[in-house]
């Protein structure tokens, strides 16, 4: 049996004796050699391991990265034009709603008549005491103090005495009132052909106070008559309702109005520049703009445009934000990697380090099967029959 196994390894060793001189040259050499041939069968092993292991993990990784974005952008275009189009709605029926006000002035005749009549009476402090009585107590107040976003009410037709209404004051005058500046805002805009707009604008509602008041103040021209009503309405109930919203960190939804001025906006923490923002904007008809490119950041934009005050409604959002679950998904794949890279290593080093004893026993049994010597002894950790 002995003597068989011999001559079977003789034949063997005679199919591979090219390869095995070579390796036998190699192993008698100096010990650089034995490293450069575990660095060999090292480098083999952790490429073959690694690309078993990373290449499906990057491949999974990827599809499932394109589906979570396609996924996400189906959902925030329903989620971002739902939000913006509800909020739009509720600026919307305010703006109604102060269109009904601006109605039940101009079509209640003897209301209108009495306050032309005390604007433009000489006896200014007659015409005080019957403008309360009449027109401010019974009617006016009651009208805005049932609204908690109405801040002011400001009512004029021209008149030779710099005269007009706010409520809930009176009858009062341009220049010892401290807020006048809506008059430029309705004489600029008198003769555009508009019959409501609106503007944002601010003033000092007390004396005794540094900080101005902030208000959006719609002008909208009185039916059937001339002269106009300003509705002030207070800026930070809109902040407020908008900061009630469930919002991605980082969007903004703000309103803007046809001159480019904004009205209010969720947050002052906008990273672009207004101007830029708005003339690309107003020069673009489509609602939905999934890549807004500015100095190389990246934001998704939809805007909507209402004729109600002619207000344009702009919700903005960070790519970085809307694509975060994206962005730690792919942080998660790429420390998987990285941790099966380094658990790699080693087991590259262990089975590098058996092949290499496994082909040295081998090597050992073919050069004992050529000299006719004893076979050594096989190390049970190894397949060398399998091998052989």
């Amino acid at each position: 049996m002995i003597k068989i196994f011999h001559g079977r390894l003789k034949n063997i060793s005679g199919c591979l004796q090219p390869r095995i001189n070579i390796f036998r040259n190699k192993q008698n050499g100096s010990p650089y050699a034995h490293r450069s041939i575990h660095r060999k069968y090292f480098r083999q092993t952790l490429l073959l391991l690694l690309a078993n292991t990373l290449i499906p993990i990057f491949i999974i990784g990827i599809i499932v990265s394109i589906l979570m974005m396609q996924n996400l952008r189906r959902t925030a275009d329903d989620n971002n034009y739902n939000l913006l189009a509800q909020f739009q709605s509720n600026m919307e029926n305010i703006i109604n709603d102060v269109n009904y006000m601006n109605i039940g002035i101009s079509v209640n005749s003897e209301l209108f008549s009495t306050i032309k009549r005390i604007m433009t009476h000489e006896q200014y402090d007659s015409s005080i005491s019957k403008l309360n009585s009449t027109v401010i107590y019974p009617y006016l107040i009651p009208l805005i103090a049932t609204r908690e976003y109405i801040d002011s009410m400001y009512i004029y037709i021209d008149n030779d005495f710099g005269r007009f209404v706010s409520v809930p004051e009176g009858l009062c005058l341009l220049g010892q009132y401290p807020d006048s500046s809506w008059l430029e805002g309705y004489l600029e805009k008198k003769d555009s052909g508009l019959n409501i707009w609106c503007e944002p604008r601010s003033y000092q509602k007390y004396s005794f106070l540094d900080e101005e008041e902030k208000v959006i103040s719609i002008y909208q021209k009185f039916y059937y008559h001339e002269g106009v009503s300003i509705i002030n309405l207070s800026t930070e109930y809109f902040i407020e309702e908008l900061s009630s919203l469930s919002l991605e960190p980082g969007q903004v939804i703000l309103a803007v109005n046809d001159s480019g001025e904004i009205l209010f906006q969720s947050s002052d923490s906008l990273s672009l520049p207004s101007d830029t923002l708005l003339s690309d904007l107003f020069s673009q008809s489509n609602e939905i703009i999934p890549d807004y490119s500015y100095n190389s950041q990246h934001y998704y934009i939809v805007q909507l445009f209402s004729q109600l005050g002619n207000i344009r409604y702009i919700s903005i959002t960070p790519h970085a934000s809307l694509y975060q679950t994206v962005y730690q998904f792919l942080t998660y794949i790429l420390l998987l990697i990285v941790a099966i890279t380094f658990l790699c290593i080693p087991i590259s080093m262990l089975v590098s380090r058996r092949f290499y004893q496994n082909i040295s026993q081998i090597i050992d049994l073919f050069a004992a099967a050529e000299r006719g010597e004893p076979l050594p002894e096989i190390s049970s950790n190894g397949n060398l029959y399998g091998l052989l």
